[in-house]
This record gives C-alpha cells, sequence and structure tokens, in this order.
C-alpha cells in the first residue's frame, strides 16, 4: 500500500475514538487484535478468554482526541499514531491518556494495534522539549 493510504486506514482509529464506537469505516480484519502496554485486551487474535471483537468492545467517547503521523513504515505496512485523547474526566483532573499506537496494515485492513500509553498532563504536546 502507498504511504498514504496506510495513514489513511490508520487515521480511522482515532475517528471511531472522537464518537466512542468503531463504525464500518474502520476496517478491521476478522483477525485483528488489540495490545495495550504488552496485553492482550481485544480482538479475535487474542488468546485471552473473553477478549471482546474490535467493533464490540467498550470505547469512552474522547470527542477532542488529538492525532498525529509520528512514523510510516511503508514496506512493513505500519503506522505510527501519538495521540492525546484529550479530556474525558476519566484520567484525573488535567489528565489525558497519552499514546504511541503502531498500526500493522495489510490489505487496506488493520491487522493488529500496540498501543503505548501513560496518563499525563491534558497540555502535553507531541514533541519533546529541547535540551537548551
Amino acid at each position: 500500500m502507498s504511504r498514504a493510504d496506510l495513514i489513511k486506514v490508520a487515521l480511522t482509529y482515532p475517528e471511531g475514538l472522537r464518537i466512542g464506537s468503531f463504525p464500518d469505516a474502520t476496517p478491521f480484519a476478522k483477525d485483528a487484535y488489540r495490545v495495550e502496554n504488552g496485553l492482550f485486551i481485544a480482538g479475535e487474535g487474542c488468546p485471552r478468554a473473553n477478549c471482546p471483537g474490535m467493533y464490540t468492545q467498550r470505547v469512552i467517547l474522547h470527542p477532542n482526541v488529538i492525532a498525529s503521523v509520528a512514523a510510516v513504515d511503508e514496506e512493513a505496512g505500519i503506522v505510527l499514531l501519538w495521540m492525546n485523547f484529550g479530556y474525558t474526566n476519566s484520567y484525573g483532573p488535567n489528565n489525558a491518556l497519552v499514546t504511541f499506537e503502531a498500526f500493522k496494515i495489510w490489505g487496506g485492513e488493520i491487522q493488529a494495534i500496540n498501543a503505548f500509553f501513560r496518563i499525563l498532563p491534558l497540555e502535553t504536546p507531541r514533541f519533546w522539549p529541547s535540551a537548551r
């Protein structure tokens, strides 16, 4: 897939977070799964018993999620997004979930998601401060 097409597919995911569900416009593969901080959370490919499906998992509404592309590997079909999930009153006063999420994409579908996240101040920017 082209770089632009990989990015287009990956960016359907934060749109699902924005509305609180993953519509058909978010193209999960049949065996897609999600890993968060090393733990399988959802998807048909999840080895845990009773994992919810990617389309049926509970999703908190994140209307102010900010997503930006951090890296793309066209050969491997991987898109890395940085996301600040915005204020939802779920992560403590003035805090947000801030993530790096790697999306494995091929055939126009999200095959796997590997997310690393922390709860950080709401104003956490994507960039790193200067060493100056």
